[in-house]
């Protein structure tokens, strides 16, 4: 799984990627990189992820117990979904639960 900031933002912080890598170990390989286009195929038409799944990561708030987290998971230019995390801190580890998924129209090149 290939993991990137929206495209406004600057890149997720080391932090971040630490807790992420750490919670999810188990159950994926995840590579952060600074930009979507280091994670598709932009020489194939639709800009299809180059394997596995593209996210990206919205802003992720500095503080708190009890956060909301936006993402996108990102497949070709005309197959992407928006996602917002519920994520909770229970016992010093993150848990984060899906609480809307949603079909996003086109758009143009990643």
């Amino acid at each position: 799984m290939f993991v990137a900031p929206f495209p406004d933002q600057k890149s997720v912080s080391l932090e971040t990627q630490v807790t992420v890598i750490r919670n999810l170990a188990d159950e994926t390989k995840i590579r952060f990189v600074d930009a979507i286009s280091e994670a598709v195929d932009a020489d194939t038409v639709g800009s299809p992820a180059k394997e596995g799944t593209v996210v990206e990561l919205g802003p992720v708030p500095p503080a708190g117990t009890s956060v909301q987290v936006e993402a996108e998971r990102y497949e070709s230019e005309d197959a992407r979904t928006g996602i917002r995390f519920q994520v909770n801190a229970v016992d010093d580890q993150w848990h984060a639960e899906v609480v809307d998924e949603h079909t996003i129209p086109p758009s143009t090149s990643p």
